[in-house]
C-alpha cells in the first residue's frame, strides 16, 4: 500500500486541505513545533481503522463541527489498483472504498484483520510509542507476535481473555461468587446433612461397606487384567520385533567382516565423475577455439583494405556531404536562374503599365511604405466623396431647369386660353346648354396628360442624368397631378352652378398660381446653380492639391482616379526589383560554392587515387571499404577473445587436474583404478552402515523406545519368552472375565438391598439433592475443563510460536541494531524475566535500561522494523514516524535515514520532523514543509 492523497474536510487546525505526498517510497513531512504533524498522522489512522470514542477527538474537532470531521486517503495498492477511502465521524462505522472508477470493496479486506493497536505497536508510533516496547513484558511481546504472525491481529489475545474471564465466572480457587465456588459450598452442605442420616443407618452403612468391599474386589479384578493385558502386548511387541533384531546381528557381523577402511572423499565418486567430465569437455573446447583462432587468421589474410582512405575518413565525408549539398546548389542555380527570368519579364510587365517615364530608380525612390498607402486611401475617399457631391448638384440643377421650362409652359397655354375666352364668350354663352355647360371629358383629358408629361420627363431624367436626378421631377409632377385632379373634382361638383365667369376665374387663378410656382422654381435653379459651382470649385482645388502631395512622393500623375492603382503597380515594382536582387545574390554565392566543389574533388582524387564516377559510386566503394576495414577489426577483437578464452581454458584445465590429483591424495591412491576400487569399497560399507541404522530405527519405532529394545534384547538373549504362546493369555483373560462378571452381579444385589434400605423421605430428599448438586458440579466442571482445554491449546500454540518466530524477529533485530550502531553491538536477547539484553562487541552485555537514552530508542526502533517485516497481512502497509530520531547523534542519524530507505524500497515510509538536519539527508522531490500557516 501506498499512500499517495490525503483530502481532509475537517481534522484539527486543517480544513478543506488536499495534501499530495511525493511519487517517491521516502517521504519526509517537514515542519515546526504545532505545524500539524501529529494531526496528519493522526487522521491517517482514524481514516484506516475508526474513530475512538468522543471524549478522545476533543482536540481534533474544530468548534464542535462533528458532522464535518473526517476525509478520505487515496493509495496504490500492492496490486497496482488506484483506491480512496472516505471515513467521516458522522458515520463511522460505514466506511466506504471505492476501486478504480466505479467498483467498491471493503477495507477489511485490505488490511486483513490488521487492527488500530497492532499498527500502533508496529507501523506507527511517535517518540513516547518508540519506547513502549520497554515497557512491554516477555509475556505480552509474545503474544504481539502471536497476533501479528499468526491472524494478523490482536484477536488471539483478546480470545484468550474472553476464556480466562470465562473461567473466573465458573471457578476461581478461593473465591465466593464463581458458580463452582458455591455448588461446592451447597454439596459440602448436602453431604454433611446425608452423612448425619448415614449415621443414623448403621445396617445401611455395613452393607455400603460391603459394597465397597465388591467394588474393590471388581477393581483388583479388573487391574490384574490390565496386567495381563499388558503383558500380552508386551509379548506382541516382543514377537514383531524379534526378527528384526536377528536381521540387526547378521548386519553387525558383515560389517565386522568387511573390515575398516582408510577415510575416502565424501561424495568421492561424483565428485571424480564430475572431474572427468569437465576436463574432457574443457579439452574440447580448446580444440575447437584453436580452429577458430586459425579460421579467424585466414579470414584476415583474405580482406585487404586501403588504409590511405580509412585515414582519410574525415575528409571523404566531409566531401561526400559536400557532394550532397552540390547536387541541391547545383538545382537551386536552375531554379534560381528561371526564377529570375520569369521575375525580369514580370517586371518589365509592370514597367510597361506604368509608363516609359517609370525607370527603376525613379520607382526606388516613390513611397510606398504603408503611412503613404493609408494617406493616399484617405486621399482619395475624400476626392470620390467631392465627385459625388459635384455630380449630384449637377443632377439636381437639370432636374431643377426641366421643372422651370414645365411651369413656363403651361403659364403660355394658360394664357392663349384666357385670351381665346374673352372673345368668344357671348357666343358660347348664349349656344351652352344645361347639359354642355360642364364637359367632364376636357378636365379629365388636362388630368391625363399632366400625367404623361410627369412620366415622361421622369423617365428623361432618370436616362439622361440618374436615377436619383429623375425623383424631384417625379415628386413635382405628381403634384401638378393631384392638383389638376383636385380642381377637376371641384369643378364636377359644382358644374350646373357655374357659368362663364367662373370658368375665367378658374383659369386666372391657376394662371396666378402658376407663375408664382414658375418664380420659386427659377429661385430655386438660382441657389442650385450656385451650389454646383461650388463643388466644381471644391473639386479642382483638391485635385490639385492630391497630385502635388504625389509629385512630393514621386508620383507625376494626371489622372487622380489612377492614383490608388500606380501606388500599387509601383509598391509591386518595387518589391520584384528587391527581389530580382537578392535572387542575383543568392544566385552568385551557389555558383561559388559550386566551384569551391569541384575544386575540393580535384584535391581528392590526386590525394587518395581515387576511381572515375560520380560521387556515389565513390562513397559505395569508400563504404566498402569501411566494412571490410570493420569486418578486419571485428575478426581481430574476436581472436583476442578467443586468445583469453584459451588462456582461460588452460587455467581451468590446469585447476581441474589439480583437483584430481587432491581427490587422489586425500583418498589415498595414486590411479585412476585404485580410486574407483576404493570408492566401490566405501560405497558397500556406507551401504551396510545404512541398513544397520536404518534397522535400529524400525526396532526403536516398533519396541516403542530405546530402553524398551534394549529389555526386549535381554529377554531374547535370556529366554524369558520362551514356551510362551498367545493361547496362554486369551485363557487368563477369560479367567478373569468370568471372576469380574460374578462380583458385579453380587454387586448389583447389594446395591437393589441398600436401595430397600432407604425409606426415609427426609434421607430419600437429602440424597437427591446432593445428586442434583453433583451433577451439576459435574456439568460445571466439564464446562470449566472445555475452557481451561481451550485455554491450554493456546498456551502451547503460543509457547510453539514463541520457540519459532522470535528468535527470527530478535536476530532480525539484532542485524538492524548492529548496522545503526556500526557494529558496536553485536547480539541481543529477550530475558523472559529481565526484557531485552544487547551485547557489546567487547563482550559486555546491557539491560535495555543501563543503555542511553538514544541507544535504547535505537534498540526499540530496530525491533519494530523486525516486527514489520515478520507481519505479512497481504498489504505492505505503510510506515510512519513521528519525530523517532531526535535523540539520535548526527552519524547514528545518518544511518537509520540510510536504513529507512532500504527499507522504503519494500513499503513505504512517511517521517514526521522538526530537524532541518533531516532534510539533508532527503532529496528535494520526497520533502513536504509544512508551516503553521498551512491551512
Amino acid at each position: 500500500m501506498k499512500i499517495r492523497v490525503l483530502e481532509i474536510n475537517q481534522f484539527g487546525r486543517f480544513e478543506n486541505r488536499k495534501i499530495e505526498l511525493p511519487e517517491m517510497p521516502f517521504t519526509v513531512i517537514y515542519g515546526e513545533n504545532e505545524a500539524g504533524k501529529s494531526t496528519i498522522m493522526n487522521f491517517i489512522l482514524c481514516t484506516l481503522f475508526g474513530y475512538p470514542q468522543k471524549s478522545g477527538l476533543r482536540k481534533w474537532v474544530n468548534g464542535g463541527a462533528e458532522d464535518r470531521l473526517g476525509g478520505s486517503l487515496v493509495f496504490t495498492g500492492d496490486d497496482g489498483q488506484d483506491y480512496r477511502l472516505e471515513r467521516v465521524y458522522a458515520r463511522n462505522d460505514q466506511p466506504e472504498l471505492f476501486i478504480g472508477n466505479s467498483e467498491r470493496g471493503s477495507i477489511h479486506k485490505i488490511l486483513h484483520g490488521i487492527d488500530r493497536m497492532l499498527y500502533q505497536s508496529v507501523f506507527c508510533f511517535d517518540l513516547d510509542g518508540l519506547s513502549g516496547i520497554e515497557k512491554t513484558k516477555p509475556s505480552d511481546l509474545n503474544d504481539l507476535l502471536l497476533g501479528a504472525g499468526m491472524i494478523g491481529s490482536s484477536e488471539l489475545t483478546k480470545l484468550e481473555q474472553s476464556l480466562a474471564k470465562k473461567t473466573g465466572l465458573i471457578f476461581k480457587k478461593g473465591g465466593k461468587n464463581p458458580e463452582m465456588n458455591q455448588l461446592f459450598r451447597k454439596l459440602d452442605q448436602s453431604g454433611t446433612d446425608l452423612r448425619k442420616w448415614e449415621r443414623k443407618l448403621d445396617a445401611f452403612h455395613e452393607l455400603q461397606q460391603e459394597i465397597a468391599k465388591t467394588r474393590k474386589k471388581i477393581q483388583m479384578l479388573e487391574d490384574e487384567r490390565k496386567n495381563v493385558q499388558a503383558r500380552f502386548m508386551e509379548w506382541s511387541a516382543f514377537s514383531s520385533v524379534r526378527p528384526l533384531i536377528a536381521g540387526y546381528h547378521v548386519l553387525e557381523e558383515e560389517i565386522s567382516s568387511a573390515g575398516k577402511t582408510s577415510s575416502f572423499p565424501e561424495n568421492g565418486r561424483s565428485r571424480f565423475s564430475d572431474l572427468e567430465k569437465q576436463i574432457a569437455e574443457t579439452e574440447k573446447e580448446m580444440t575447437d577455439l584453436k580452429d577458430e583462432i586459425r579460421f579467424l587468421d585466414e579470414a584476415e589474410a583474405a580482406k585487404p583494405v586501403r588504409e590511405k582512405w580509412i585515414r582519410a575518413e574525415g575528409k571523404l565525408s566531409a566531401w561526400f556531404r559536400s557532394a550532397a549539398r552540390d547536387d541541391q546548389d547545383l538545382r537551386e542555380i536552375d531554379r534560381l536562374g528561371k526564377e529570375l527570368a520569369a521575375g525580369q519579364a514580370a517586371y518589365e510587365a509592370m514597367a510597361e503599365r506604368l509608363g516609359t517615364e517609370w525607370s527603376p530608380g525613379k520607382i526606388l525612390k516613390a513611397s510606398v511604405d504603408l503611412s503613404f498607402i493609408r494617406q493616399l486611401r484617405e486621399k482619395t475617399e475624400i476626392w470620390m466623396k467631392l465627385v459625388s457631391e459635384e455630380k449630384n448638384a449637377e443632377n439636381a440643377l437639370s432636374v431643377q431647369h426641366a421643372s422651370v421650362v414645365q411651369l413656363e409652359q403651361r403659364l403660355k397655354q394658360l394664357t392663349g386660353l384666357r385670351n381665346e375666352v374673352d372673345v368668344n364668350s357671348l357666343r358660347t354663352v348664349r349656344r351652352t346648354t344645361p347639359e354642355q355647360k360642364e364637359n367632364p371629358f376636357s378636365l379629365l383629358l388636362v388630368f391625363v396628360s399632366v400625367l404623361l408629361m410627369t412620366i415622361l420627363f421622369t423617365a428623361f431624367s432618370a436616362l439622361l442624368f440618374t436615377f436619383y436626378a429623375a425623383l424631384p421631377v417625379l415628386a413635382l409632377g405628381l403634384t401638378l397631378t393631384a392638383f389638376y385632379g383636385w380642381a377637376a373634382l371641384r369643378s364636377h361638383q359644382q358644374g350646373q352652378k357655374t357659368g362663364i365667369n367662373e370658368a375665367d376665374h378658374r383659369r386666372a387663378a391657376e394662371a396666378s398660381l402658376t407663375e408664382e410656382q414658375l418664380s420659386g422654381a427659377k429661385r430655386e435653379y438660382e441657389q442650385k446653380m450656385r451650389m454646383r459651382e461650388h463643388c466644381k470649385d471644391q473639386l479642382e482645388g483638391f485635385e490639385h492639391q492630391l497630385k502635388e502631395w504625389m509629385r512630393e512622393n514621386g508620383y507625376a500623375i494626371d489622372n487622380v482616379g489612377l492614383a490608388e492603382e500606380t501606388a500599387r503597380l509601383v509598391g509591386d515594382a518595387r518589391a520584384l526589383l528587391s527581389r530580382l536582387d537578392g535572387m542575383g545574390t543568392e544566385l552568385e554565392a551557389r555558383r561559388a560554392d559550386h566551384d569551391q566543389f569541384i575544386s575540393e574533388k580535384q584535391q581528392l582524387t590526386e590525394e587518395l587515387s581515387l576511381p572515375d564516377g560520380d560521387t556515389s559510386y565513390i562513397e559505395q566503394q569508400f563504404n566498402m571499404e569501411k566494412e571490410k576495414a570493420a569486418d578486419l577489426h571485428a575478426l581481430k577483437s574476436k581472436r583476442d577473445v578467443y586468445r583469453r578464452q584459451e588462456k582461460r581454458l588452460n587455467q581451468k584445465l590446469y585447476r581441474l587436474n589439480e583437483e584430481q590429483h587432491s581427490l587422489f591424495e586425500q583418498a589415498e591412491v595414486e590411479n585412476r583404478l585404485q580410486f574407483l576400487e576404493k570408492a566401490d569399497h566405501f560405497e558397500r560399507l556406507s551401504s551396510l552402515l545404512e541398513k544397520r541404522d536404518e534397522r535400529w530405527l524400525q526396532m526403536i519405532e516398533i519396541s516403542g523406545g530405546e530402553d524398551k529394545l534394549k529389555h526386549f534384547s535381554g529377554d531374547l538373549d535370556h529366554g524369558i519368552w520362551e514356551g510362551v504362546d498367545e493361547n496362554d493369555f486369551k485363557n487368563s483373560l477369560s479367567e478373569l472375565d468370568g471372576k469380574i462378571k460374578e462380583a458385579r452381579d453380587r454387586l448389583t444385589e447389594e446395591q437393589a438391598e441398600g436401595r430397600n434400605m432407604e425409606e426415609s423421605d427426609t434421607y430419600r430428599d437429602a440424597l437427591d439433592n446432593y445428586q442434583q448438586l453433583l451433577t451439576a458440579a459435574n456439568s460445571k466442571s466439564r464446562e470449566w475443563a472445555v475452557y481451561r482445554t481451550a485455554q491450554w491449546a493456546i498456551d502451547r500454540a503460543k509457547d510453539q510460536y514463541r520457540r519459532q518466530r522470535l528468535p527470527g524477529i530478535l536476530n532480525r533485530a539484532r542485524d538492524y541494531f548492529e548496522n545503526i550502531t556500526s557494529g558496536e553491538y553485536v547480539s541481543l536477547q529477550l530475558d523472559q524475566a529481565g526484557g531485552f539484553i544487547a551485547g557489546r562487541n567487547d563482550g559486555r552485555h546491557f539491560s535495555a535500561d543501563e543503555l542511553s537514552r538514544g541507544t535504547a530508542e535505537q534498540l526499540y526502533l530496530s525491533l519494530r522494523l523486525a516486527l514489520a517485516e515478520r507481519i505479512c497481512p497481504g498489504e505492505k502497509l505503510p510506515l510512519i514516524i513521528d519525530e523517532g530520531l531526535v535523540n539520535f547523534d548526527v552519524r547514528r542519524t545518518d544511518r537509520v535515514l540510510s536504513l529507512l530507505k532500504e527499507v522504503s524500497q519494500e513499503r513505504q515510509v512517511i517521517l514526521f520532523t522538526c530537524q532541518p538536519s533531516v532534510l539533508k539527508c532527503a532529496s528535494s522531490e520526497s520533502v513536504i514543509t509544512l508551516s503553521k500557516a498551512f491551512r
